[in-house]
């Protein structure tokens, strides 16, 4: 009976990896930086956290806050608001940074943001054609099934090069 038991949760676990969402590819990140709206692949986040204690780095890029401790490893921090050119967030007690994790190609960072928006499919979109220093961080366009808003697709391999 428990072989039976055991069978039939390996055939209804095999049948929820089959199915495909009614559009976008997988789950992506969505996430703010000022008024915008950005998503990231969530095969790339690792995890979303609130920043907590961070070690600024002598000599480090402007847009690298410095390093934290993500799990026993140390991780380099990079301000995306400062990296788009943003005036840094202004924080009150109540206030709180968040980081999303991200892995690529087993390098690991993390992204501070101003907010996590939600986890949800993404309708892509066109390619940008002729990316300016501003949006050289964004690989495409993408539309949002709840609302049918823009977001910014980030380019997760041009960010975790930095």
């Amino acid at each position: 009976m428990e072989d039976n038991a055991l069978e039939l949760l390996e055939e209804q676990a095999f049948e929820e990896e089959d199915i495909t969402p009614v559009s976008g590819d997988f789950p992506w990140v969505l996430f703010s930086v000022g008024e915008v709206v950005y998503a990231i692949f969530s095969t790339h986040v690792l995890s979303i956290e609130i920043l907590g204690q961070s070690t600024p780095l002598v000599n480090s890029p402007y847009y690298c806050r410095g390093i934290t401790n993500f799990r026993g490893d140390m991780i380099s921090l990079i301000d995306l608001r400062v990296l788009f050119g943003l005036p840094p967030k202004e924080l009150d007690e109540d206030s709180r940074e968040m980081i999303v994790v991200l892995e690529v190609d087993g390098i690991v960072k993390g992204m501070i943001v101003d907010e996590i928006v939600s986890v949800e499919y993404v309708d892509r979109m066109l390619e940008m054609p002729g990316l300016t220093e501003k949006t050289q961080y964004v690989r495409n366009l993408g539309k949002r099934e709840k609302d049918n808003s823009t977001i910014q697709i980030i380019d997760e391999e041009k960010v975790i090069n930095l």
